[in-house]
């Protein structure tokens, strides 16, 4: 597949990641991450456009290992993933700072691995087995590059990031919450509401600091009427947030 098809089949795939794991926040670090990392696999070939960028690094590869060989293998994408994910380390100190960007990379080029798998040629997924990797096993329901097929897959390819991107970004809870928010949830919502008045007796945090310093009720009053309110407080942003509605 073409480099455009393939910066597109990223995007789409960590969008539709994003949307299933709503701690994998999408900025414009992953995009720009997983656009370049969605052709590296095509570093082999200096005739790819990341391949006469890199022209010095591509022509060598091609002439020892030859295109989708090594580059377009498991192996190398493990190996990818695994050094920026050290690099990160290194640079942030953290275990924990560098997975979303690494999860982006291994995403990315995945992809690009997966659906040049679809392609007449495949790959050799498995290297240094020489057993090509291709997906469907019958040729004649792969694709070739740069055909109207290519063209298609690139379409749904749009349509599918322009779907999963907002899906993302907030939650496929969020989202059907959204749109589909009944009655029920506005009359929890009430009902947390008079919880607190009761369990204040309707003064709010402010109001019971203001009694205590008028010397209405004691300290120990206090702190009981406080803590029965942030107690409510807490189970209803809890069920905000179970409801998407924490924003």
């Amino acid at each position: 597949m073409t480099a455009p098809t393939h910066i597109i089949a990223s995007i789409s795939a960590i969008s539709f990641v994003s949307l299933l794991v709503p701690s994998y926040n999408l900025g414009l670090s992953h995009f720009i991450v997983g656009s370049i990392f969605s052709m590296l696999p095509d570093i082999d070939n200096p005739r790819s456009f990341i391949g006469r960028i890199l022209f010095f690094f591509s022509t060598p590869v091609d002439r020892k290992f030859g295109h989708r060989t090594i580059t377009h293998s498991f192996l190398f994408l493990f190996l990818i993933t695994s050094v920026f994910y050290l690099f990160g380390f290194i640079y942030t100190r953290s275990l924990v700072i560098p997975l979303s960007l690494s999860c982006t990379v291994f995403i990315s080029y995945f992809s690009h691995l997966f659906f040049d798998s679809m392609t007449k040629q495949g790959i050799l997924a498995y290297y240094p087995s020489r057993l090509w990797g291709v997906f469907p096993r019958r040729a004649s329901w792969r694709i070739r590059t740069g055909s109207k097929i290519e063209i298609l897959y690139f379409t749904i390819f749009t349509i599918s990031s322009l779907v999963f991107l907002p899906l993302g970004q907030s939650g496929v809870i969020q989202a059907f919450n959204r749109l589909f928010q009944s009655g029920g949830v506005d009359l929890r919502l009430k009902e947390f509401e008079l919880k607190k008045e009761k369990a204040a007796f309707g003064f709010t945090p402010s109001q019971i600091d203001s009694l205590l310093s008028a010397g209405a009720i004691d300290p120990k009053q206090a702190s009981e009427l406080k803590s029965k309110f942030y107690e409510i407080e807490v189970q209803l942003e809890k069920f905000k947030k179970d409801q998407g509605l924490d924003e």
